[in-house]
């Protein structure tokens, strides 16, 4: 309170107070201490990184001796994942030996995942400790954390496998809806249209609010119109444009997928069959039409000729 430059000096006291206190130390004061070091370490250069590792592991055992204090340990591990110490290269020498010692501890390797995790590695020994962690105890949020890493290094086979894994077990329409956004955007990046489409439509029955299932069917409904080639082809854009524009209506405006979404209405617009083609296929402005193929097969629509 009297002396808040002398960062040196606070940290000192830190210490004495929890060594005063020992196996009973108050743990609000272990995290503050904790709290306190990475704030030096961020802001001046009297801490190390290495600093920073050897204290969370020695900090640790106050917790794990205080079951009680589990919301606690969540901050403590929120200060070392927030403090730029926590890298993965850190991260991997701080739990590598220690799951070479005990490699099946549960709570330890729930603690390297979720670290790990939240530093975003995808390193061969994270991938290792995550899938370990996932076959002891499964959850619809460690599935959703390996897709993003395994999706990451190119591997959507893998990714997508963990989703569906998730999706079998999961009996909250909140988590499905979340899974099954996942699963339809991963296997859009994988070109798989029909998988992506399908996914898609059944997030959008769990949430019809959420805009992203419609930024997904727009894109599949024009990836395969190519397929169908022709007038029916060309229609195919009219049910594209409408689930893109239904995607924009439903997104909020700091969604990353807004501007894309916006880019893809002008050139979905120019692939309409023009005024012509739809004369010829006795369609008129306005009338209702239902889309014959690709992935938009069913889609009931509107004809707008360009």
């Amino acid at each position: 309170t009297y002396k808040p430059n002398d960062r040196a000096g606070i940290r000192k006291a830190f210490r004495e107070a929890i060594e005063a206190g020992g196996a009973n130390a108050d743990l609000e004061t272990v995290v503050a201490y904790f709290s306190n070091l990475c704030d030096d370490y961020k802001n001046t250069d009297e801490v190390m990184p290495d600093e920073i590792i050897a204290e969370y592991d020695r900090l640790l055992p106050f917790f794990e001796n205080n079951p009680s204090g589990a919301e606690l340990k969540n901050q403590l591990d929120a200060a070392f994942g927030l403090s730029g110490a926590a890298s993965c290269e850190n991260l991997e020498k701080l739990f590598s030996n220690k799951l070479a010692a005990a490699p099946d501890d549960e709570a330890l390797l729930a603690q390297a995942v979720s670290l790990m995790g939240r530093a975003k590695c995808n390193s061969d020994f994270y991938l290792a400790t995550a899938e370990k962690y996932y076959a002891i105890k499964p959850s619809a949020e460690a599935a959703m954390s390996l897709a993003s890493a395994f999706q990451n290094k190119g591997d959507f086979a893998k990714a997508l496998n963990y989703l569906n894994e998730a999706l079998a077990v999961e009996k909250d329409d909140m988590e499905r809806q979340k899974l099954l956004l996942h699963i339809s955007l991963v296997a859009l990046i994988n070109k798989d249209y029909t998988n992506a489409a399908s996914s898609a439509r059944q997030a959008r029955d769990l949430n019809s609010e959420d805009g992203a299932p419609y930024f997904v069917l727009g894109q599949c409904y024009a990836a395969s119109a190519s397929t169908c080639g022709g007038f029916a082809g060309q229609a195919t854009f009219w049910a594209a444009y409408d689930a893109m524009a239904k995607a924009i209506e439903l997104l909020p405006g700091d969604s990353e997928y807004v501007e894309p979404a916006k880019a893809s209405l002008a050139n979905y617009r120019a692939n309409f069959p023009n005024t012509e083609e739809c004369f010829f296929n006795e369609l008129q402005s306005g009338a209702r039409y239902t889309v014959t193929c690709g992935t938009a097969a069913g889609v009931v629509t509107t004809v707008r000729p360009r």
